[in-house]
């Protein structure tokens, strides 16, 4: 008598092999794009397509074991079955993708999908899991059938309706997208096919000018190359195809008589708003650039503080491409007058049809043409070849976090903080080709190899799976530091400074309260205080930038040997002139002479 076991693997073999076009036998190699039987019915004018790969869930091992010991049957699956299908010993091959459609007929002489250049991208593509959709091949007929049946509460006509939807039309173009869980990446893949926007969207790409001012040690690069000038009568056409739409949802949704949007008139107050702020109409400030344009992101390290960490100094720039140089100097000097650019701290560098804005750090480089070392590899490569992108590099983030000592996401437990490690870089992009915008979304792992599906998979809830704890960090009383500071203990003077400078302790950030108690153990000889006060006042956080005060501190801490204070003290000492650096070096002597005085 066989056993319950052996009776269900045997049902799951015998079905198997009667599921048409599912077989069990060693996985073979992918073969070429072909239209199959089944996949030519498709009519090209199908309204909406899902598709699903079956055969990447069936060839990753780790995934079938966690989606089996996960199965809500009762019981489970039997132990045999689930080492049986993880061993490798059994494949199972789903030779064609699953297929769903909606709309369209098949029957139409000519109607197959080869005459219909975004379904055969779609198939071509074979994602893992991916939707078409073409809204402009649902026919008004059935607009209207829906209409007179269930559209007569709405405040709008059978006209209006069908203007409303020949809108959408217009401004919805037939698209596609999916998920590939390929080796190494984690991708999400489309396209829109519009020929307007593929034809007059595009610029000729990022000139080499503008990227040779992005360092390499940026962590997010964002570039763009877009005709603005020709691009600008396709984007009004939209807008007012917007308007119509939120024009007749008001009509719906708002009481009687409230007026209506109209684009014309919006035009008018953004130019009266763009002329108080700017001196120029809004429409005119698109003309003032080309489109091509870049912003880079990182950070250089700057000086460490009493905890060993070298806190970073922001690594800014941004680039555009100019076409009307007077009006950049108008553009510029208005804001300049209103107080909108802070000059410490925003740089401005003019070159024959190029404008940076950039952090001081980087202003002598960019002048000059070029950073000491300009960005190379997948991030510069992703700005060259597409018309728009994004590159984050995630380990340069944990880099960052690590060299600041601040989260620049909310707190990972252990499973997520694993995944982040092993991500390389999240890319995002965008190509115009072929009367089409081809897209991308992808987080990239650091090994080339990995099984993403497999990866992403070990993570998924299990039964019986510890919850993930931390323990939570032990937290000073503040309470018994400030009685112990206000009595003149001067070690407690500097941890609460640090407490409330950092945000530690189970205090809120406050700079400028950190600095006080910092200043006061400082005044004391406290020597990482001293240190400290050096750092705040390099940094101007929490206090003025000033490197006269800077220097002053950093002496002070150097002469009680911090070994910090001895390394920063030069590059302090650089930016002061001669005569500056005297006059401190004498407060200094000046005020240890006094100490050791009886």
């Amino acid at each position: 008598m066989k056993t319950k076991s052996s009776l269900i693997l045997t049902a799951i073999f015998t079905a198997s092999l009667l599921v048409d076009g599912t077989l069990l036998a060693q996985q073979p190699e992918p073969k070429p794009f072909d239209l199959t039987h089944y996949e030519k019915r498709i009519p090209a004018d199908a309204w909406m397509l899902i598709s699903m790969d079956m055969n990447v869930f069936l060839s990753s091992k780790e995934y079938l074991k966690v989606a089996m010991q996960n199965s809500k049957l009762i019981g489970g699956p039997p132990k045999e079955l689930v080492d049986l299908m993880t061993s490798g010993k059994l494949n199972i091959i789903w030779p064609y993708p699953l297929l769903f459609g909606v709309g369209g007929d098949a029957s139409k002489p000519g109607n197959s999908p080869d005459n219909n250049p975004a379904v055969m991208d779609f198939l071509k593509n074979r994602n893992h899991f991916g939707m078409y959709f073409n809204l402009s091949a649902i026919p008004d007929d059935l607009v209207s059938t829906w209409y007179k049946s269930e559209g007569q509460d709405l405040k709008l006509t059978e006209a209006e309706v069908l203007e409303l939807f020949g809108g959408l039309k217009k401004i919805i173009p037939p698209m596609h997208g999916g998920v590939d869980f390929a080796k190494g990446q984690f991708r999400m893949l489309g396209a829109v096919y519009d020929k307007d926007m593929a034809a007059k969207w595009p610029g000729d790409g990022i000139p080499k000018a503008l990227l040779d001012v992005i360092p390499d040690s940026s962590f997010m690069v964002m570039g763009a190359s877009l005709n603005i000038e020709n691009a600008n009568d396709d984007i009004q056409m939209r807008l007012a195809e917007i308007f119509k739409l939120v024009n007749a949802m008001q009509k719906i949704q708002a009481p009687e008589g409230q007026p209506a949007m109209d684009l014309d008139e919006l035009g008018k107050q953004l130019n009266a708003l763009a002329q108080d702020a700017v001196g120029m109409d809004a429409k005119d400030l698109l003309k003032i650039f080309k489109g091509d344009m870049v912003m880079a992101i990182g950070m250089d390290p700057g000086p460490p503080e009493p905890d060993g960490i070298a806190r970073p100094i922001p690594n800014i720039v941004v680039g555009l491409t100019v076409k009307d140089e007077d009006k950049v100097t108008n553009l510029l000097d208005a804001f300049k007058a209103q107080g909108l650019l802070n000059e410490e701290m925003v740089k401005i560098v003019r070159r024959p049809g190029l404008l940076f804005l950039c952090t001081p750090n980087l202003a002598a480089d960019v002048e000059k043409g070029a950073v000491a070392k300009p960005l190379a590899g997948a991030a510069l490569k992703a700005l060259q070849d597409n018309h728009l992108s994004m590159y984050i590099d995630l380990q340069k983030i944990l880099a960052f976090q690590d060299l600041a000592a601040q989260d620049l996401f909310p707190p990972l437990d252990q499973d997520q903080q694993k995944i982040f490690k092993q991500m390389d870089s999240m890319v995002l992009t965008g190509k115009f080709n072929e009367e089409k915008l081809v897209n991308s979304f992808a987080f990239k792992f650091r090994d080339p190899k990995i099984d993403t599906l497999a990866f992403f998979a070990q993570f998924a809830p299990q039964e019986n799976r510890p919850a993930n704890t931390f323990p939570e960090k032990p937290i000073d009383s503040n309470v018994t530091l400030n009685a112990k500071a206000q009595l003149g203990d001067v070690e407690a003077m500097h941890q609460l400074g640090t407490n409330n400078w950092y945000g530690r302790g189970g205090l809120e950030k406050n700079e400028r309260l950190g600095v006080t108690w910092f200043r006061k153990a400082a005044v004391a000889n406290h020597r990482d205080s001293q240190y400290m006060m050096g750092v705040i006042h390099w940094l101007g956080r929490g206090a003025p930038k000033d490197i006269g005060q800077s220097y002053y501190w950093m002496s002070l801490a150097a002469v009680q040997g911090h070994q910090d204070a001895v390394v920063w003290k030069p590059k302090a000492s650089a930016q002061l002139t001669p005569a500056q650096r005297a006059t401190i070096d004498q407060t200094v002597a000046d005020k240890l002479k006094q100490e050791k005085a009886p």
